[in-house]
């Protein structure tokens, strides 16, 4: 063997080192987790992993190990150990026999509430005409703990009516819609007659198996029990939970899913109507031009019924995309008339919505 060869094979040996070193963490984690658990603390503590970061700095700095090879592999392995403890999250026994009925659980998003209510060890049935790997369900036919919703938007305020008619006043109920618009008053009035319900809007998609970094927005409807109930659910995850008003949720939503779809939609409707397919522009790309594509294809491939009732059935989105033909309009016209002063301003007050100067 000649020096080069002995060279790949001492690399072989250490990058052995080091996937031993990190399955060892990973057990570590792991028993960090059950002790989480059984003091009932969260998964995921910012401090800590602030604090384990700037430790793996400073000891790279010490070894001449480059600083973002080192924040990028740390960040990789608190994102390990949380898949590792979430994943082996034990059934809590407090769930043990208590019923869930996931409406539209055949659904994308119904599909993954029902496998993660049943990990946490409730007996989860389906009220879907579509098949589905759990049991069918259907009010009336046995006591649920709770009933969840994960129908499309438009059909939430009918549905949540009539379940929520039939419940008893222990059952919880909630909605996980990306729009709440109609069901306000129907979750109002249901909560003023007595009922457990609330509403959760998940902040991620049906693809997601880790919750380290996600949000789920928690809205109280009148019952600040059934709104801590609700997010007790996500209390033995990775995930944060954000309290806001089911007056709040539908501008916010405007802002971050209206005005974000917006952008990606006309984005790939203008790349379409330049004749270039993304394969043509691929190999002379921009790390921008990249990035958009990443997020716009991604955008591209969801489900167009879904992002239209999101765009459609906000009573906030018309102003964020009023607001968005404007910009484009006053970027067009700086453009045409070379106004370089006009431009630098347009870029500048952009930048102050980031706190730039």
């Amino acid at each position: 063997m000649n020096d080069l060869d002995l060279l790949r094979d001492e690399i072989k040996d250490i990058d052995e080192d080091i996937l031993l070193l990190i399955r060892r963490r990973n057990e570590t984690a792991r028993r960090v987790g059950e002790h989480k658990r059984e003091k009932g603390l969260p998964l995921q503590n910012f401090e800590v992993e602030r604090a384990v970061l700037d430790h793996a700095l400073s000891v790279a700095q010490t070894e001449g190990v480059h600083e973002e090879t080192a924040r990028a592999l740390v960040r990789l392995l608190i994102e390990a150990a949380l898949r590792v403890q979430e994943t082996s999250a034990p059934r809590r026994s407090a769930r043990r026999g208590h019923a869930a009925l996931v409406v539209g659980g055949a659904g994308l998003m119904g599909s993954w509430f029902c496998r993660f209510l049943d990990e946490r060890g409730y007996d989860v049935f389906v009220e879907d005409p579509n098949p589905s790997p759990y049991p069918k369900g259907r009010m009336g036919d046995r006591k649920y703990d709770l009933v969840l919703v994960a129908t499309p938007p438009s059909t939430l305020p009918e549905i949540l009516e009539r379940h929520g008619d039939a419940l008893s006043d222990s059952t919880l109920l909630i909605d996980i819609g990306s729009v709440k618009g109609d069901c306000v008053p129907v979750l109002r009035r249901l909560a003023k007659k007595g009922r457990r319900v609330a509403s959760l809007h998940p902040m991620f998609g049906p693809k997601t198996d880790l919750l380290m970094g996600r949000n789920v927005l928690v809205l109280d409807a009148g019952k600040k029990e059934a709104a801590d109930a609700a997010a007790e659910l996500f209390a033995d995850t990775a995930a944060r939970t954000l309290r806001l008003s089911l007056d709040e949720h539908d501008p916010y939503m405007a802002e971050v899913l209206t005005l974000a779809h917006a952008t990606s939609l006309a984005f790939n409707r203008a790349l379409a109507k330049g004749g270039h397919d993304y394969q043509d522009l691929a190999p002379v790309a921009s790390t921008t031009f990249r990035r958009q594509t990443d997020v716009s294809r991604e955008v591209a491939s969801e489900n167009p019924r879904l992002y239209f009732e999101i765009q459609a059935l906000n009573p906030a989105s018309d102003a964020v995309l009023a607001r968005l033909e404007e910009s484009v309009r006053e970027l067009r016209r700086l453009i045409q008339s070379r106004d370089e002063a006009g431009f630098v301003r347009f870029m500048e007050d952009g930048r102050r919505v980031y706190g730039g100067a």
